[in-house]
C-alpha cells in the first residue's frame, strides 16, 4: 500500500512541475490563435492554415498538423 501511494504522490508532483509548461505553452497558443481567427475569419482553409502555422512559429511552438487543420477549419467556417 505504501508503495502505491508513493507511486501516487510522485505522479501528482510530476504533475504539479510540468504545469507552468503546459500553461505558458497554452497561452502562447492562445495569442497565436486569437491573433488569426478574427481577421481571416471566413478565408479558405488552407490561406488560413498557413497563416496559423506563421502564427504558431512566432509563438515558438509546435503544434500537431491535425489541431492546426481543426483550428483553420474552425477559423474558415466562422466558427472559431
Amino acid at each position: 500500500m505504501k508503495l502505491e501511494r508513493e507511486r501516487f504522490m510522485s505522479r501528482a508532483d510530476d504533475y504539479e512541475a510540468v504545469m507552468p509548461q503546459v500553461q505558458a505553452y497554452l497561452e502562447r497558443y492562445g495569442r497565436a490563435f486569437e491573433a488569426v481567427r478574427v481577421p481571416f475569419r471566413g478565408w479558405p482553409r488552407e490561406v488560413v492554415r498557413e497563416v496559423l502555422v506563421e502564427a504558431f512559429k512566432t509563438e515558438g511552438i509546435e503544434v500537431w498538423r491535425e489541431v492546426i487543420e481543426d483550428a483553420a477549419r474552425l477559423i474558415s467556417e466562422g466558427e472559431g
